[in-house]
């Protein structure tokens, strides 16, 4: 997914691509292709509102463009990705995967009516990652978005496990990432007692299949394990301390 971002006036604008596959572990296989769609939406600061066109073709069917209207969505991409790929999913039938892939890609596949696969595709058999957003806010409410993409897919049992591993909140699931091995970004900004937490914000929507290399050295499945390994044990002290520079054990700790 591209965006560029919104300055004071003028437009932001999002473009995403998805593959709809037989099997997610193989979703550059063209054997393994039932369908694309490509995503280009604009918003527009003077309406206030995101004007989404997301253009489909299954590999068995007409193709179709579809536009859409998000009134009072803000700026942020959240709502109309996951508002896009919500419709995806329940309009692909089952079994399908939706995976994240280059716009290009997907618009390619798109325009040829999935019959030719984007030249980079050629002799190519990647497998699908793991994509996670997940969010930083702190007591004033400025928010950091965090975006790392893990080895593999992760199975829709580890999934609700990992969330259940985790503190309940608000509006989502609480997590503090360090201490399961993530990174932590919270704005470039110096800690303060009285505006940080130590707490991450993740929920189902955060996570996507890709075909994004790995941006860190962890599985899926390595990932969930250590979420497990947490459950009950989330520890914000510890979290402060290295925060503040005070404590350093703030990192996966194996348990017997």
């Amino acid at each position: 997914m591209s965006m560029n971002e919104p300055g004071e006036v003028g437009t932001a604008t999002i473009r995403a691509g998805w593959v709809i596959a037989r099997q997610h572990r193989m979703a550059y296989d063209p054997d393994l292709v039932c369908g694309a769609a490509c995503l280009d939406a604009e918003f527009g600061h003077g309406t206030r509102q995101w004007v989404a066109t997301v253009r489909r073709a299954p590999l068995d069917g007409p193709a179709s463009v579809a536009r859409h209207l998000y009134a009072d969505a803000g700026p942020g991409v959240g709502a109309v990705v996951d508002s896009v790929r919500l419709d995806l999913h329940r309009t692909s039938g089952a079994p399908a995967h939706l995976v994240d892939v280059p716009y290009q890609d997907a618009r390619s596949l798109v325009d040829s009516r999935c019959r030719e696969v984007p030249p980079s595709w050629d002799g190519i058999r990647a497998p699908v990652n793991t994509r996670i957003d997940y969010l930083y806010r702190d007591a004033g409410n400025f928010k950091t978005w965090n975006s790392v993409v893990v080895a593999g897919a992760l199975p829709e049992g580890d999934l609700a496990s990992l969330l259940d591993a985790c503190e309940p909140g608000p509006d989502s699931r609480l997590f503090i990432p360090a201490q399961v091995g993530l990174p932590e970004d919270r704005g470039g900004f110096a800690p303060d007692a009285d505006m940080d937490t130590a707490y991450f914000e993740i929920d189902r929507s955060s996570f996507a299949l890709t075909v994004a290399p790995p941006s860190v050295i962890l599985s899926a499945r390595e990932l969930a394990a250590r979420f497990e390994m947490q459950r009950g044990g989330w520890d914000p002290a510890v979290a402060w301390g290295r925060l503040m520079g005070t404590d350093a054990r703030d990192e996966p700790q194996d348990r017997e």
